[in-house]
């Protein structure tokens, strides 16, 4: 009797694993798992560079319709000064990128509008500069405005392959070039 339990047992493994080979129980979960965390991570990637372009999106939106402005002397006028400026494109942004503390404005004629320079606030360690100007000009200056928001990404890997500061966040920047009108 134990004789037959023994070969009983071993058909049954003998048969067993071409059984579980066969059998196809199981497989959508295998295949769900290794490909659960690659969909995730691309998900993820998408949603991160759709929130940059939007940043951007509204950092450009805003530095356009206040740069107006100073297009039509209503700024100079006013008196508005740089932080004046820089609150009014921040309260055209969404207030979920920080922009008391993270957005920079550079405005500054323009004498010779064929060798047009614009701002690079990065130095060559890769630290921004804070240090910006603030001349909107007299009537018929050419005068660019620029803005500048840091981005720090929650993705570090996604920072690391855009171009980035030394601190890990990127700079995303716009520009209005006009000339200002008689006022």
């Amino acid at each position: 009797m134990t004789t037959k339990g023994k070969q009983a047992g071993g058909k049954e493994r003998g048969r067993l694993l071409p059984a579980f080979l066969r059998s196809k129980k199981g497989t959508t979960a295998v295949e769900f798992g290794i490909l659960a965390v690659p969909f995730v991570l691309i998900i993820y990637f998408v949603l991160d560079v759709s929130m940059m372009y939007l940043a951007d999106s509204l950092l450009d939106r805003s530095l356009h319709k206040v740069a107006r402005q100073i297009k039509t002397g209503q700024a100079q006028t006013a008196g508005m000064t740089q932080t004046t400026f820089k609150s009014y494109v921040c309260s055209n942004m969404l207030s979920m990128f920080n922009c008391n503390d993270n957005v920079y404005i550079n405005v500054q004629v323009v004498t010779d509008i064929s060798n047009v320079s614009f701002l690079n606030p990065v130095d060559s360690s890769g630290n921004f500069d804070t240090n910006m100007n603030f001349n909107t000009g007299n009537a018929g200056d050419y005068v660019l405005a620029q803005g500048f928001l840091k981005w720090t990404s929650p993705m570090a890997i996604l920072a690391n392959a855009a171009g980035r500061l030394a601190d890990g966040s990127v700079i995303l920047s716009s520009a209005s070039l006009f000339r200002n009108e008689p006022f």
